[in-house]
């Protein structure tokens, strides 16, 4: 099975490629997606563009090179680790190359209109790669857990959930961040609200 993205359109080529889908859902007309799966290859490269914002959490694994660049300009050039955070604004054309890839990630998909509080300040971020932000990680990884045990998260959690993430998100491409005892802190209280919310 194909490594290439549930959305949008361009070129994917890859070498000895195994990519396995975990957990795919939608909600509000597509307007979010969510797709968790694993990818292994030798090699592959990307050349894609997509009308949604696209938020990537590498869960486990990594590769030994990813090089991603944009509109002829290098953004990164390095490994991929746990805990690793992308992000491409909808319309943005990303460029990667990945070595030796064995990972497993979770992808969020967000229709630019869709009118959620904080989504707004997506549109006019750069593409961001390789970021940190443990609120974050916390949030796309518990969705990932509950869709994992066959339960899909209501709505009203969903939409909560991309508000949330998009504010932190959004901080990203901004200096002050807070200190990892705060974000995982936030994050506990945020998991907590949010299981509760998924059961009501």
């Amino acid at each position: 099975m194909s490594f290439r993205p549930l959305l949008g359109d361009g070129r994917v080529r890859s070498q000895e490629e195994k990519s396995e889908p975990l957990q795919t859902a939608s909600w509000v007309s597509s307007s979010i997606v969510f797709d968790n799966r694993r990818w292994a290859c030798r090699e592959a490269e990307l050349r894609w563009t997509a009308p949604h914002h696209l938020i990537v959490l590498t869960e486990e694994g990594g590769t030994s090179h990813t090089s991603i660049r944009h509109e002829a300009r290098s953004l990164y050039d390095g490994m991929d680790r746990p805990g690793a955070l992308t992000f491409v604004p909808a319309g943005a054309e990303r460029q990667g190359f990945y070595r030796d890839v064995n990972l497993s990630y979770s992808a969020l998909w967000i229709d630019p209109d869709i009118g959620l509080p904080g989504c707004e300040r997506l549109r006019n971020l750069p593409i961001l790669v390789n970021k940190k932000d443990a609120v974050v990680a916390t949030l796309l990884s518990s969705l990932r857990d509950e869709m994992a045990l066959g339960h899909k998260p209501d709505t009203a959690y969903v939409e909560h959930l991309v508000a949330l993430v998009s504010l932190r998100v959004a901080n990203l491409s901004r200096s002050n961040s807070r200190s990892y005892v705060t974000a995982v802190s936030a994050a506990e209280h945020l998991v907590e609200f949010g299981t509760i919310s998924m059961h009501v």
